[in-house]
């Protein structure tokens, strides 16, 4: 805290943290494919199918590694083959992305005060993370409903900029692999967990009536995030998202 002018005062407080993990040692089975071992990597580490675009057309899945999670047809997620043995298969899951616990984190606390109105908010972001997309993004899977991504389905009409395979009323256990970097997303966000403007009532009304402090104030909590998610919170992936809240309040001190 750190007084500029005569009645102008300013406070910061900054708070970082890093996390991150290692796996020393662990039982498991050699592996001929060394990508696919535990050891060495961050614990949960996700090993995911890496996807590489969408199939252009029966030509390309013809000319392309067999998948053999499912048939295949233009417009469908095209995996990459990781251990070239032309077959994408349960050994073609690579280490991709970050866990979900995120690697910094960090938080800046902001007051501002000018005479008896002041100023509070409290910024935190994290980054270092990677989050999935739960499967009720996957459109009209087990008689579900379909996400607004969708939207930028593959047709033949669009896709040469689809942003998402080709939709089908059938389940379709090739596009939606859950273990896939297709519906991985870096998990980073910035919240302002709160803000709250006060006024601080003159010492002369509260002294009268016997109280050391008091305020009146306005109090928002989860008022804005930015993250390179989009369609939901990337820290609430189910259920409801943070709720933005306001309150109107007296805080007193006896």
């Amino acid at each position: 805290e750190k007084k500029i002018a005569e009645d102008l005062t300013l406070s910061a407080q900054i708070g970082m943290w890093y996390a991150n993990s290692k796996i020393i040692s662990i039982p498991e089975i050699a592996k001929e494919d060394a990508y696919r071992m535990q050891a060495g990597k961050s614990i949960n580490q996700p090993f995911l199918l890496e996807a590489i675009g969408f199939f252009k057309d029966w030509d390309d899945i013809r000319n392309s590694p067999l998948q053999t999670f499912g048939p295949t047809q233009p417009g469908d997620i095209k995996y990459k083959d990781q251990n070239k043995d032309g077959i994408i298969d349960d050994r073609d899951y690579y280490p991709i992305g970050n866990t979900s616990i995120p690697k910094f984190t960090a938080g800046l606390d902001l007051g501002i005060r000018y005479k008896n109105l002041y100023l509070n908010m409290f910024l935190e972001g994290v980054s270092g993370r990677s989050i999935i997309l739960p499967s009720y993004y996957h459109a009209f899977q087990n008689d579900g409903q379909i996400p607004s991504m969708a939207l930028g389905r593959w047709t033949e009409n669009t896709k040469e900029k689809a942003t998402y395979p080709r939709l089908s009323s059938h389940n379709n256990p090739n596009n939606h692999q859950v273990a896939s970097s297709f519906w991985q997303r870096d998990g980073s966000y910035i919240k302002l967990r709160n803000l709250e403007l006060g006024y601080y009532l003159p010492s002369s009304f509260t002294n009268r009536i016997g109280l050391r402090r008091a305020s009146i104030f306005l109090n928002g909590t989860d008022l804005f995030s930015l993250d390179k998610v989009g369609v939901t919170d990337p820290e609430i992936l189910s259920g409801y998202p943070a709720m933005r809240k306001f309150c109107i309040g007296i805080s007193i001190e006896l």
